[in-house]
């Protein structure tokens, strides 16, 4: 309920944006390759970024009326950020970050997210979206309850969709709305017992229930050394064959 006495919004014209972005984009490929702008913290993440976690959980409940103010702050930064990006930058595609559950389930439950976030967060993808860029949106938890629901707010791709989503069912239902990116059984391909035979029998499997039909493209980042070769080499010999 203080949150105003504590969130600083910087101004953002103050920043050198033809400067950087000059730099930034001087060896971007522009004929050849897509160009995404990835942006973290979103407003439910910039919330429980700012505060205990459980404590943001509890203020859902608790404080809804100045939850709704405090992500409608930030996604009016997000909107006064995004203009400068589209103006200086001219991406293809914007990501925007806000991880709205866990590998088990929703933070909250799906009307919480309609009252409170979805409002702001359809304000940021009408935003995007006006300019003709692409919308994706990043939740690396379980948000299938909501997802066909953000593709027709305009999103048009989603990252790093979990297996807990159950995305080769999820797919069959919201067909070729929403671009899953993702979907591999990372934690297992990440785990010290999984052996290479493992990891390229996981990907196989992915790819062959998300590959099809198309609407689907790869990525993945694992943290044990020589995984991303790994599964990159799979990826690239499987697909390149196959598809």
């Amino acid at each position: 309920t203080r949150w105003r006495d504590y969130m600083k919004f910087p101004d953002l014209s103050r920043l050198d944006w033809e400067g950087h972005s000059a730099k930034d984009t001087a060896d971007w490929d522009r004929e050849h390759r897509l160009t995404r702008i990835n942006d973290v913290f979103g407003p439910w993440e910039r919330m429980f970024s700012v505060m205990e976690f459980q404590e943001a959980l509890c203020a859902l409940m608790e404080e809804p009326e100045a939850c709704y103010d405090f992500f409608g702050a930030v996604a009016d930064h997000k909107i006064r950020m995004y203009e400068y990006i589209v103006n200086y930058y001219h991406p293809d595609i914007i990501c925007m970050h806000d991880d709205y559950g866990h590998g088990k389930g929703m933070f909250m439950s799906p009307d919480v997210w309609r009252r409170l976030l979805k409002p702001h967060l359809q304000r940021i993808i009408d935003m995007i979206t006006s300019h003709g860029i692409i919308y994706e949106h990043h939740c690396c938890g379980y948000f299938a309850p909501i997802m066909e629901e953000i593709a027709d707010m305009g999103c048009a791709a989603t990252n790093l969709v979990h297996i807990s989503n159950h995305p080769a069912e999820l797919k069959k239902e919201i067909g070729h709305k929403l671009c899953f990116i993702g979907c591999f059984d990372t934690q297992f391909m990440d785990s010290p017992q999984a052996t290479e035979d493992d990891i390229r029998r996981s990907v196989r499997k992915t790819l062959d229930e998300m590959a099809p039909s198309g609407s689907y493209m790869t990525l993945f980042g694992m943290k044990t050394p020589g995984r991303n070769q790994l599964i990159a080499d799979e990826v690239k010999r499987y697909s390149g064959n196959f598809y």
